[in-house]
């Protein structure tokens, strides 16, 4: 059965029954865009399709200072917890491991070294072995020789990925000392499927966890001696929260409540989520809750007007976003063999090809996008410039691609002639070279509030729109239509379709979700100036903090704005 093997065994979407594309082929049919996309249902970031353990499974990673830090976890650590732990380090592929004896001295659990079927069980601390690959999958260890031993390995990243799938929510990962990038990747996978994060603050060898907690998804930044302590609370109110009594209520009460949350959380980012899916916005929410251990959504009301800084973790969360150099690898292909010479020949004697990247995250799409069109017009000797802007809310996933300096893992993503093309090998990891990070533009921008750039070649908005509603979705559309030059190129996400709108786009690759803009005139667009400056009800006036002198100078000034100043536009001396 599909569901039977871990995702990197299978496809990342459900797919359409084989039958269905087979009796496409055969009439030479195109595929209906309603039964597409009632087929290729995704597959959300939190829904639990896994069979993991019914306890959480605390994935620890470490590499120089590791063994200290975890001796001091564990001395701390009582044995009778109900959760399991896997120690992932980097250990010397040459010389046999002792760490299984030493972590021993310091509690009364037993420790084993991991070995290949072996079943995790509560109250059992398990050891990765020297030379190997430790994955997990139904409560199961898998361990496999590494096929490489030499070459640079990610031992923490690829426990915690296979620990995010296996266990969704019951998934735990801790940070501790080490040099390097290795855990940052994997907490990220752990976080985007509810898991909780924890990384250690004062570590003798800082650079893996100052990695790891400067994705601003870390739970909890503690000392090792404070860790313990949390965890217990987090997997004793794991349970309440993961009841179905919890998801019922956010439901029944979900206009009262969500909307109090989010007016809380518009107030204070300035965002508006009210338009993303409600049930994307209750996972996020009931994560918050499992984290802050409130039991119902008006305890955890309370506590957002008592922590204001709750209402930084939660606009964090809502957020999150797993991405990598050249996602989806067959899509970066087609688009370098078929889409981008086509845009770079269509521009004539234009000086300037410009792309969007809405939602771009930490800077890795931006980047890949850059990199094809570079090579492009470089072979086709073009004198043309490239300009990719690249846009998010994320002020602190802005702020990394904006440095341009990413892990070494990147190396599993990008060939060895694009890293030396435009990269430079730092001791940290691998820095963006000025050619591809001169044409990037990263910028803050607002999908749902800010007005849309216009005559760009091409969009990429992957796997933005699978959470915000269909109203959303079919306001942003028809702007997408008027953002793009004639024959400019929508780029969607694996689950994203541009149905109900096939008048204002023609598939190019319908399997890669690439699409080319139609010439038809676009719809009527409304198109907000600003929505963050709107009057709140007497309802939401209630669920808002109070705020201080200066929001509430800044609240007048932007709706004295709104109300009274016309809109306008900048115009350069090139009618730019």
């Amino acid at each position: 059965m599909l569901d039977s093997k871990p995702r990197h065994l299978r496809q990342k979407f459900r797919c359409c029954p084989f039958s269905y594309w087979r009796d496409i082929a055969q009439n030479n049919e195109q595929p209906d865009a309603n039964e597409v996309e009632e087929t290729l249902t995704p597959l959300d970031a939190n829904e639990i399709t896994t069979p993991g353990t019914g306890f959480p499974i605390v994935g620890m990673g470490a590499s120089a200072g590791g063994l200290e830090a975890f001796s001091t976890f564990f001395n701390h650590m009582p044995p009778d917890s109900g959760m399991a732990f896997v120690l992932a380090m980097h250990l010397s592929p040459e010389h046999e491991s002792h760490a299984a004896e030493l972590i021993a001295r310091h509690t009364q659990m037993p420790v084993y070294p991991a070995e290949d079927g072996m079943r995790v069980e509560q109250n059992h601390v398990y050891i990765i072995q020297p030379n190997t690959t430790l994955t997990i999958w139904n409560g199961v260890l898998h361990v496999t020789k590494s096929t490489f031993p030499r070459g640079p390995r990610y031992p923490i990243d690829e426990f915690f990925s296979a620990l995010a799938e296996a266990q969704g929510r019951n998934a735990v990962c801790i940070v501790l000392s080490g040099t390097g990038w290795d855990g940052t990747k994997g907490l990220k996978a752990i976080k985007e499927r509810g898991g909780m994060a924890m990384t250690q603050v004062g570590a003798r060898y800082r650079s893996m966890p100052c990695s790891a907690h400067a994705t601003g998804l870390g739970d909890y930044e503690l000392t090792v001696e404070e860790m313990p302590a949390r965890l217990l609370e987090y997997a004793a109110h794991l349970g309440q929260t993961d009841n179905q009594q919890v998801v019922d209520d956010l439901h029944k009460n979900s206009r009262r409540q969500l909307a109090r949350i989010l007016t809380m959380l518009r107030v204070h980012t300035g965002h508006d989520f009210s338009d993303y899916k409600e049930t994307t916005v209750i996972r996020r929410v009931k994560r918050r809750m499992q984290v802050t251990q409130c039991s119902s959504p008006e305890q955890y009301l309370e506590h957002l007007r008592a922590a204001p800084p709750e209402l930084s973790y939660l606009f964090n969360d809502m957020l999150i976003n797993v991405t990598q150099f050249m996602r989806d690898a067959d899509v970066f292909q087609t688009l370098a063999e078929k889409t981008l010479p086509e845009i770079c020949a269509a521009n004539g004697q234009r000086e300037r090809v410009r792309v969007w990247v809405a939602g771009c995250a930490t800077g890795e799409e931006a980047y890949s996008l850059g990199i094809l069109f570079l090579d492009e017009i470089s072979r086709g000797e073009r004198n043309v410039r490239l300009q990719v802007f690249a846009t998010d809310i994320n002020e602190k996933a802005l702020a990394i691609a904006r440095g341009g300096i990413y892990p070494e893992t990147i190396t599993d993503h990008l060939s060895a002639a694009q890293l030396d093309r435009y990269f430079r090998k730092r001791d940290e990891g691998y820095e963006v070279l000025k050619a591809l990070r001169e044409a990037c533009i990263f910028s803050k921008h607002d999908l749902i509030k800010d007005p849309p750039f216009s005559r760009m070649d091409m969009i990429s908005c992957r796997n933005v729109l699978i959470y915000m509603t269909p109203t959303l979705q079919k306001r942003l559309i028809p702007e997408f239509h008027y953002v793009l030059r004639p024959g400019g190129v929508l780029l969607l996400g694996p689950s994203e379709t541009i149905s109900g709108f096939e008048d204002l786009f023609e598939p190019i690759d319908r399997r890669h979700r690439i699409f080319r803009r139609r010439e038809t005139v676009t719809p009527r667009l409304d198109v907000p100036v600003s929505r963050g400056a709107r009057l709140l009800s007497e309802e939401e006036r209630e669920s808002a903090p109070r705020p201080t002198e200066a929001e509430i100078s800044r609240q007048v000034e932007r709706y004295m704005l709104d109300q009274y100043a016309p809109p306008y536009v900048i115009v350069n001396d090139r009618f730019e």
